[in-house]
């Protein structure tokens, strides 16, 4: 008994969950026998008709439409019988039926569909009624979302992407709210900053706004001919100065989109002034009294927040409006997740280049170090086969200079000979300094001193020629050098 009390409990939770769902749907259904009379229906259906489940109970399709209009759309407008569509099964599966009441206050358009379920004595009739504003606002939202997956499929600047992501929730008649606005985190995920916003920033540039719209009709495409970096960030920047220099910690409890960011669901405030979970300074900068915050979330992933709001609009936001957004920011965070990764992927590919060129020039270093080794370790061979013979020479040249009478042409010779060995040496000797890697001794060195030195070295070699003079400029401060360094310089 106790199992058949379960499972009796358990059918009801099913038909309880498929009479929720059934009512819930976002269109009128009723079901007809094969009379095409009516056995019953969900909420919207009758909310469209404006009557009660009693008053069409067991009715006719054409009594309870009598005071409706009905016809056939396409390819010409021709009035259509409702008993005549519910006799003939194969128009009745493949006619659409647009259902108009004849009331002009009211004026309101209906598809209206019917299909066959069943077979022979079990066969029903399925009809859907669906307000024909409500199916072309649909269609609008479907096209924005195809329009929006071909433009951020070409956009790789990021600033872009938000661009159209904003545009879509504010431009059009699938959503149209009044502002937009992007925030994602920053400083290491700790905070969040507005990265992107678009809006009117008063009543009148909202009047002037939507003046120019209604008089053009542009489509998606173009807006986003319009775009500019320059002309986007200045007319942020001055619509909403105070916004863009907000930042808002992440874990701040007052403040509803940081509440959406954590929890990675929609929020949503009716009237954020007089709300006391939200911070009041935010709210003043935010202006807005009801607006929503969706969460961009990729990957189980939260990449940022959408806010929105109809701030000059004479409009209160609705759930499809919300669900929408939703939808829409889902795809956003697809979008930004493939910027961001496009981005770091950009950046590791510029530091590959970096090093590959810092190996390049290493590389090239290393060669020319290679050839200068093998030019100095030539360079010392060549000068110790030079300087030995040249040694000889020099030998030979002081004796000749030692012996020879003064003033003979033999004295005047060898003395040539000399000034030419000692030159040769000095060239010798600057190769090998140059060929050799020597190693820098630093101290603490008087400049003028050495400088001294020099003059003195040199001076004998002038012969009156060059008049060599020292000007002492270093006041008494020492240098940090090495002296021979210094010296071979000088």
């Amino acid at each position: 008994m106790e199992t058949m009390k379960n499972g009796a409990d358990q059918l009801d939770r099913v038909f309880q969950r498929a009479s929720d769902l059934f009512h819930s749907l976002p269109v009128g259904v009723a079901f007809l026998d094969g009379d095409g009379r009516f056995l019953g229906g969900n909420h919207l259906f009758f909310q469209a008709l404006a009557r009660s489940h009693e008053e069409v109970q067991g009715k006719s399709l054409g009594e309870v439409f009598r005071r409706w209009h009905a016809f056939k759309r396409a390819p010409q407008e021709r009035s259509v019988d409702l008993e005549a569509l519910v006799r003939d099964e194969r128009a009745r599966d493949r006619v659409c039926i647009l259902v108009t009441t004849q009331a002009p206050a009211r004026g309101r358009t209906f598809r209206l569909t019917l299909k066959t379920l069943g077979e022979g004595g079990e066969k029903r009739i399925l009809l859907t009624l669906e307000e024909e504003t409500q199916a072309q606002k649909m269609e609008q939202k479907i096209r924005l979302l195809q329009m929006l997956a071909k433009h951020i499929r070409s956009t790789p600047d990021l600033d872009r992407l938000l661009f159209t992501i904003l545009t879509c929730v504010t431009a059009g008649r699938a959503l149209s709210f009044s502002r937009a606005f992007i925030f994602l985190p920053c400083q290491g995920g700790k905070n969040l900053r507005c990265r992107m916003a678009v809006g009117p920033g008063s009543p009148e540039e909202a009047g002037a706004i939507w003046a120019r719209l209604a008089r053009e009709d542009p489509d998606l495409d173009t807006l986003l001919t319009r775009y500019s970096p320059e002309r986007v960030k200045a007319e942020a920047s001055r619509a909403f100065p105070e916004l863009l220099q907000l930042s808002i910690p992440v874990d701040s409890p007052r403040n509803l989109v940081a509440r959406t960011f954590r929890e990675k669901v929609p929020h949503w405030t009716h009237n954020a002034w007089e709300d006391p979970r939200e911070d009041p300074e935010f709210v003043r900068i935010f202006r807005a009294r009801e607006f929503v915050a969706v969460p961009m979330v990729a990957a189980g992933k939260n990449l940022g927040v959408i806010t929105a709001d109809n701030l000059y609009l004479d409009r209160p936001i609705v759930h499809n409006d919300i669900e929408f957004l939703l939808i829409l920011a889902g795809q956003a965070a697809l979008a930004l997740e493939n910027a961001f990764a496009q981005a770091t992927l950009n950046s590791q590919v510029k530091h590959l280049a970096r090093m590959n060129k810092s190996l390049r020039e290493a590389r090239s270093k290393l060669i020319l170090s290679e050839k200068m080794a093998a030019v100095g370790s030539l360079a010392a061979r060549i000068t110790h086969e030079i300087r030995n013979p040249l040694t000889t020479i020099g030998g030979f040249a002081r004796r000749i200079l030692k012996e020879a009478p003064e003033g003979t042409k033999v004295r005047r010779n060898a003395g040539i000979i000399m000034e030419e060995v000692d030159r040769l040496e000095a060239l010798l000797q600057g190769i090998l300094d140059f060929s050799r890697p020597s190693q820098v001794r630093p101290v603490p060195l008087d400049l003028a001193s050495l400088a001294q030195e020099v003059k003195v070295t040199f001076s004998s070699q002038a012969k009156g020629k060059v008049r060599l003079e020292v000007l002492d400029q270093t006041q008494g401060k020492k240098a940090f050098a090495d002296p021979s360094h210094v010296r071979q310089v000088l």
